[in-house]
C-alpha cells in the first residue's frame, strides 16, 4: 500500500487506461491514498466529490479537500475552489 502507487493506479482507472474505465474504483484508490497524505490524491478526491464521479456529489467536501491539498502545495487545488466559487455563485478576485 504505498500511496503514490495507489494514486497512479487510480488514474488509470480514472481514465480507463490500461484497465476498464471504473469511477468507483478510482474513487477507492484515491481515498486510500489520500488517507496517507497524498496530495495529488487529495486533489483528485476532492475533483470527484466536486463532479459526483463515484460518489455522490459533495461540494463542502470538496472544498474541504481542495483547501488542503492547497496547504499542503497543490496548486491545482487552486483552480479547484474557483470551480466551487463558480457553482456556489462566489466572486473570486485575483
Amino acid at each position: 500500500g504505498k500511496a503514490w502507487s495507489m494514486c497512479m493506479l487510480g488514474n488509470r482507472y480514472d481514465q480507463g487506461i490500461g484497465v476498464p474505465q471504473n469511477d468507483k474504483r478510482a474513487f477507492e484508490l484515491y481515498t486510500m491514498a489520500a488517507e496517507q497524505g497524498h496530495v495529488a490524491a487529495i486533489y483528485y478526491l476532492g475533483t470527484m466529490y466536486c463532479n459526483g464521479q463515484g460518489t455522490e456529489q459533495d461540494i463542502p467536501k470538496a472544498k474541504e479537500l481542495f483547501m488542503k491539498a492547497a496547504t499542503l502545495g497543490d496548486i491545482s487545488s487552486i483552480l479547484g475552489l474557483k470551480q466551487i466559487d463558480k457553482i456556489e455563485g462566489n466572486t473570486t478576485s485575483c
